[in-house]
């Protein structure tokens, strides 16, 4: 990574901007998205991850000098698997626990206010 970093910064043609964007674009691969395949008792299963990235970069003068910066980042979590199995194919979510705990919650909460009101109503007839 670090060789196609120099290689980035030395072409010069493009703005910063433009030369982040393509450097990114050399990292971000399938292979971050779609892992090597796992094969077990005729079953093959592909995992799948999640991608997000972003970045920025600026340049500027002051003073009659120029100065200019960048940076990025990103986040790769797992999404699921592609289960190949007797000739089909299914794609198996992996559900984040801590993001459908408040789901459960809030579904609850609804039934129990839902429940609530229609004993009322029905307590008045």
């Amino acid at each position: 990574m670090f060789e196609k970093e120099i290689q980035v910064q030395k072409e010069g043609s493009n703005s910063l901007t433009e030369r982040l964007a393509e450097m990114f674009k050399t990292i971000v691969a399938a292979k971050l998205i779609y892992g090597e395949p796992i094969e077990h008792d005729g079953v093959v299963i592909i995992p799948v991850a999640k991608l997000r990235y972003g970045f920025g970069g600026g340049m500027g003068k002051r003073n009659g000098e120029e100065g200019g910066g960048g940076g990025g980042g990103m986040i790769v979590h797992p999404a699921g698997y592609i289960e190949l199995k007797e000739g089909s194919s299914r794609f198996r979510a992996i559900r984040d626990p801590i993001t459908f705990v408040p789901l459960v919650i809030a579904g609850g909460l609804t039934g129990l206010l839902l429940a609530r009101g229609l004993y009322k109503m029905f307590r008045q007839w």
